[in-house]
């Protein structure tokens, strides 16, 4: 029994030790925690196109507020993409594609991770920017100290040296100071986050003022002396949720004096039943009168105006371009014209207007384009008769141009073996009846997609053998 109560007490110290020992470690982990914990966060979400799919293998770059690269990486099959290690601060996601074109969105990192939807193609819109100097978080500022650099001028905007730099804080009080150098320029550090009044003074010129608000950023500025004080601006308070899409704004409550004046809207005067809108006189003799003379001036007025008479000459002095080429681009925009220049990234066009150059990305499709005009083809193989002394070629030909083919001719030649011409001969089609400004009748024209036949015979030249043919369709454009 005395060897049980023994034990107590050296039980007891020991676990009074042991939680000496916990104690001593809790504070160790406390500071781990404080140490690292989370700075740096990611950025997620997908590079899509305006129908919501995804875009694959599309660069993406987030440059800062002063446009240099802070990471880069790729879409993946699915066109969604993740960057990891972001800073707290404001930035630019840019992206793009060879067929789709670019798109850009502006994103700031406050405390969470983000989610973002790049569209291409769009133009740069800020999702969750917030402007230092127009809008101030609900939540706490970013951490951290900076730098407030810039330059203090004169009216002719020539810099001041040994002016006195002093930057006060939303109380009145002085937060940091400084002397501009030789060229007027200032660098204040260790700034933290927050609303400023910076006061630039000289003994000769005067003062000037500006207002500067530090968000998590460096922030450069210039300062005109003598300057007043401009108003603050009205802002407002946003709040960000996780959620970058939907945003909370509370607009600050502005004086009633600042509000502009409404005018009171004129009452709109109604007709009252029975009240005719217009002056009605009983003498109707006098406004048929009136009618008959208004038709006699009308008439007169018309007998002169006709159209001027502009003869067939006149019309082909015209000069009506010609050109080859028809570009469509992705605003739906159609450019006829001719290439003179065509690189890797863009195309030189000579148009009607001008010359143009585009960026290829632009381009949706480029075409040959050809004016409306006649053009007739054989249709298939001819079937030919051998004679000793000639040889007959029969067939069929369609004019598959969008104009009327006139005096549509058919012309054969026979080759020997040396090819030499060993017989010729042509002959008219008969095809559809014209009378031409000419006061020429002829029944040789052929309209769009009109079918007719041939039968040219061809003389073989004594002592010629003829080994081959060829064949020719010749038409013309006659009024």
């Amino acid at each position: 029994m005395l060897k049980q109560y023994v034990e107590w007490p050296i039980k007891l110290i020991l676990i009074k030790g042991s939680m000496n020992k916990t104690f001593r470690i809790l504070p160790l982990f406390l500071l781990f925690a404080i140490l690292f914990a989370k700075d740096k966060f990611s950025i997620s979400g997908s590079v899509i196109t305006l129908e919501g799919e995804g875009v694959k293998k599309a660069p993406i770059l987030l440059l800062d507020s002063k446009g240099n690269k802070v990471k880069s990486s790729k879409s993946k099959k699915d066109g969604t993409f993740e960057l990891k290690k972001i800073v707290p601060g404001t930035y630019t996601m840019e992206t793009k594609d060879k067929k789709l074109g670019s798109g850009a969105i502006a994103v700031t990192i406050v405390d969470t991770d983000l989610e973002v939807n790049i569209t291409i193609p769009s133009e740069l819109q800020p999702l969750n920017s917030l402007e230092p100097n127009t809008t101030l978080q609900k939540e706490e500022p970013p951490k951290g100290k900076f730098e407030v650099s810039g330059k203090i001028v004169d009216q002719n905007n020539n810099g001041i040296k040994k002016a006195n730099v002093i930057l006060l804080d939303e109380n009145g009080e002085k937060f940091a100071d400084g002397k501009t150098k030789k060229s007027g320029e200032f660098k204040l550090k260790k700034i933290v986050s927050g609303k400023y009044v910076l006061q630039a003074e000289h003994k000769k010129l005067g003062s000037g003022f500006a207002r500067v608000t530090i968000w998590g950023d460096n922030v450069k500025i210039k300062v005109s002396i003598p300057s007043e004080l401009p108003p603050e601006p009205e802002v407002e308070i946003r709040a960000e949720k996780s959620d970058t899409s939907n945003i909370i704004t509370e607009p600050i409550k502005a004086s009633l004096d600042s509000l502009p004046q409404q005018r009171n809207p004129k009452p709109k005067s109604k007709l009252e039943f029975g009240e005719l809108f217009f002056e009605y006189e009983s003498n109707l003799k006098a406004l048929q009168s009136e009618i008959d003379s208004l038709k006699t001036v009308v008439q007169a007025y018309d007998h002169k105006q006709k159209m001027p008479d502009i003869s067939r000459e006149i019309l082909e002095m015209i000069n009506v371009p010609n050109f080859h080429h028809r570009i469509e681009l992705q605003n739906g925009t159609v450019v006829l014209g001719n290439i003179e220049e065509e690189t890797d990234s863009s195309l030189t066009l000579s148009t009607q207007i001008g010359r143009l150059v585009l960026k290829k990305e632009m381009v949706i499709r480029m075409d040959e384009y050809e004016l409306p005009a006649p053009k007739v083809e054989f249709l298939g193989d001819p079937f030919i008769d051998y004679y000793p002394d000639r040889q007959i070629i029969s067939g069929r030909i369609k004019n598959i141009g969008k104009k009327r083919a006139d005096f549509v001719r058919v012309i054969g030649s026979l080759w020997d073996q040396t090819t030499s011409l060993a017989g010729t001969d042509s002959i008219f089609v008969k095809g559809t009846r014209i009378a031409y400004d000419s006061d020429v009748i002829a029944d040789t024209a052929l309209e769009p997609e009109q079918i007719t036949t041939y039968t040219l015979i061809i003389p073989i030249i004594k002592g010629m053998k003829p080994q081959y043919h060829t064949m020719n369709i010749h038409w013309e454009e006659t009024q």
